[in-house]
């Protein structure tokens, strides 16, 4: 079990922010009530392998709840082992009791489980955790006609069916309506449907190989205002198109369920960032109102066992920082938020192998939640990259991952289009990275690539850097304490943008 504390410390300083909080505690107002949070996450999936997930929770409400309880449900491809906290099956579904959570207490445990392995390399593994009681902390709204609609999935004798259901104790109103998706490409909208308390209707669509997803709207004025989804892969003949889930958003905005969806792989993958959803298209398009998961995995691989790991984070500008929720973890850690939205967790007496003498022991992972700053941004480019010193070794980099925000009822394969010349700086201030990020897409980049210089405030050049890749670092770590200028040019040598930043 993972030992944290409780309490929320917060700075203002002139150049940046401090966010002291527990792990899983969000930097956000509470409300007068119980609010229940789960996340759930496993560093990888292997095929034919143990695996472990944890589960963290807490109450982020000013009230005590009691009988709280967590469900979690596992996919056919997972079988459940055992667990450090007591449970109870029912069918699939496995009941976990919690007990009371006072105000701002949280907790976590860990599942064991195993991977089948008669199971398809690339099939992707959903498992769902509820955690309750969750009802509405708000009075629901007069206009809500108690209308509640779910939906399911299966694959049956080479035909998709999906099913709508409205368990609400109220007949709906007005009509809502439900999309589908064939891979990551919209092909059908606006498809309208009204039904009473208790009733279903089914809608089928060929099974071809591709990943078929169906998303439905509540009705107006429904308290929890989520997007049932669900998805079926590998139904009819192959080939298959896999990984497609994750790029669309899970139903799991609410605060009270998640959903963790990773591809089973035929060996674990060791230092990498994943994001969730990670995007439709060639564009990678995420619908600007979407909840972002970020997942980072690490990997001791540096030779030797270390005691203390440092993971950094420097967000981009458009996430919003005041909605930030820390979740799973494999290792405990201390956490905060520094200078301009730069996360930092600290894994003091880490005890990581070296992936030399135990791989699976030299592994972990942290993840987290945060929404863009305007869900209305369109046509907006999101990067995110994080590194990571493992002891006193030099930095160690994840892969970038970037999406663009957009609606995915448009076209999601657009010409590319030159939204012109403009790029984010950031963090400011900063004492070892500034990050570059070009606002067009990287084609445009490509065939006009720029270049990037810093001066000191006598104008001595200090820095000179190539603009080529949309996101660019430029290591600044080694310069002493003070005000530096950049200036970004074009290739015949046009000023394009330029502007100040402070190392401290």
């Amino acid at each position: 079990m993972l030992e944290k504390t409780h309490n929320i410390i917060t700075k203002f300083l002139k150049y940046f922010f401090v966010c002291f909080c527990s792990i899983g505690i969000s930097c956000a107002l509470q409300a007068q009530c119980p609010i229940l949070t789960v996340d759930i996450g496993s560093t990888s999936l292997q095929i034919c392998s143990e695996n472990q997930y944890f589960v963290y929770y807490c109450n982020e409400g000013d009230v005590i709840a009691e009988n709280v309880q967590i469900e979690v449900t596992f996919p056919e491809t997972i079988a459940f082992k055992n667990s450090d906290q007591p449970f109870e099956r029912i069918e699939d579904v496995y009941f976990f009791d919690i007990g009371a959570l006072t105000a701002g207490q949280c907790g976590d445990f860990s599942i064991d489980v195993e991977v089948v392995c008669d199971v398809l390399i690339g099939k992707t593994a959903c498992v769902l955790a509820t955690i309750s009681p969750n009802e509405p902390c708000e009075t629901p709204s007069e206009l809500w006609d108690r209308s509640n609609i779910e939906v399911m999935g299966e694959c049956v004798d080479g035909e998709v069916k999906f099913t709508i259901s409205n368990t609400g104790e109220g007949d709906m109103n007005e009509p809502s309506q439900y999309r589908i998706y064939e891979d990551d490409i919209f092909v059908s909208s606006g498809t309208k449907f009204q039904m009473l308390s208790g009733e279903s209707m089914t809608v089928s669509r060929a099974a071809n190989g591709r990943t078929i997803s169906l998303a439905a709207d509540q009705s107006l004025f429904h308290p929890q205002r989520d997007n049932p989804k669900v998805s079926i892969e590998a139904c009819g003949a192959p080939p298959y198109s896999l990984g497609i889930i994750n790029k669309f958003p899970q139903n799991d905005q609410l605060l009270f369920t998640d959903y963790d969806c990773q591809q089973i792989q035929a060996t674990m993958t060791g230092t990498e960032k994943l994001l969730s959803p990670s995007g439709a298209g060639k564009d990678k398009v995420v619908p600007g109102e979407s909840q972002l998961t970020y997942k980072i995995r690490f990997q001791n691989d540096e030779g030797l066992p270390i005691e203390r790991l440092v993971i950094r984070d420097v967000l981009s500008p458009y996430l919003d920082i005041s909605r930030l929720e820390l979740g799973a973890s494999s290792h405990p850690y201390s956490f905060e938020v520094m200078a301009s939205n730069v996360l930092i967790w600290t894994f003091e007496n880490i005890n990581l192998p070296s992936s030399d003498t135990d791989l699976e022991g030299s592994r972990g992972f942290v993840q987290f939640k945060i929404h863009v700053i305007d869900e209305e941004l369109l046509d907006i480019q999101i990067d995110n990259q994080a590194s990571m010193r493992f002891g006193s070794h030099s930095p160690v980099f994840t892969n970038p991952v970037h999406h663009f925000t957009g609606d995915l009822t448009l076209d999601l394969n657009p010409e590319i289009v030159n939204i012109g010349e403009a790029v984010d700086v950031y963090p400011i201030p900063t004492q070892d990275y500034l990050h570059f990020v070009h606002l067009s897409r990287q084609q445009h980049l490509t065939i006009h690539p720029l270049k990037i210089e810093l001066y000191d405030v006598m104008g001595k050049k200090m820095r000179s850097v190539l603009f080529e890749e949309r996101h660019t670092l430029l290591d600044v770590s080694d310069l002493i304490e003070g005000m530096y200028m950049y200036r970004i040019q074009s290739e015949i040598g046009t000023l394009i943008q330029s502007g100040k930043i402070y190392v401290y």
